[in-house]
């Protein structure tokens, strides 16, 4: 005779929902992101494409590690 009360049952739970990942981005990444803009418009902090383009090999390492870190722990500024 079967005996349902011996039978230890797991609960698998599987997640059917499409789930977004990313990769980390390198500097290269950026570098090729920033070169990609083809606007004379300031952001919202007042600076222009043309006023960080000469300073932005110094920003590059800061810049990638900022958005990494955002990507990894899921946290994105809103302005």
């Amino acid at each position: 005779m079967f005996q349902l009360r011996k039978l230890k049952f797991k609960t698998l739970v599987i997640d059917t929902k499409p789930q977004l990942s990313f990769r980390s981005v390198t500097i290269s990444d950026i570098c090729k992101s920033f070169k990609g803009i083809k606007t004379k418009v300031k952001g919202i902090d007042g600076l222009s494409v043309k006023l960080i383009a000469p300073i932005l090999p110094a920003l590059l390492p800061a810049l990638t590690h900022v958005i990494n870190a955002s990507l990894k722990d899921n946290i994105f500024l809103a302005c």
